[in-house]
C-alpha cells in the first residue's frame, strides 16, 4: 500500500468527503449564484446527491434560491458565509485542512461586495 495511503487505502486525493466538506464545497461554488449543473460538475455530485445537500443548505439558511433571467439559481447566504468561515477556522484548528482551493473564498471581500 503506498506511504500516502489512510488506513481504508485510499490515497489523500481519493479520500471520501463527510457531508460538512460536501456543504462546504457547494457553499463556495455558490459564492455568486450558481445553477445545478455547474455545481454538479464542479462538486462531482450526482443530480440525487447534489439535490440532497441543496435541500439540507436551503433548510438550514445557508443558501437561497434565486432568480435571474429565468434561470434558478442558487447563492449562498450571510449564515452560509459564517458556516464556511467557521468551517475553516474548525479544521485549522484540529489540523485538518479540508478546504481546498477550490472551497476557500476571499470572505471579507466577498461580504463586501454582497452589500
Amino acid at each position: 500500500m503506498p506511504s500516502d495511503a489512510n488506513s481504508s487505502g485510499l490515497s489523500a486525493d481519493q479520500k471520501r468527503r463527510d457531508k460538512l466538506d460536501i456543504i462546504a464545497q457547494i457553499l463556495s461554488i455558490s459564492s455568486n449564484g450558481a445553477l445545478k449543473t455547474q455545481m454538479m460538475n464542479r462538486a462531482s455530485l450526482s443530480f440525487a446527491q447534489l439535490n440532497h445537500y441543496l435541500t439540507l443548505a436551503v433548510k438550514a439558511g445557508l443558501m437561497e434560491i434565486i432568480h435571474v433571467k429565468g434561470k434558478r439559481l442558487y447563492r449562498i447566504t450571510e449564515k452560509g458565509i459564517l458556516f464556511l468561515q467557521l468551517y475553516g477556522e474548525i479544521t485549522q484548528l484540529i489540523g485538518i485542512d479540508n478546504l481546498d482551493n477550490q472551497v476557500r473564498i476571499n470572505l471579507p471581500q466577498y461580504v463586501a461586495k454582497r452589500k
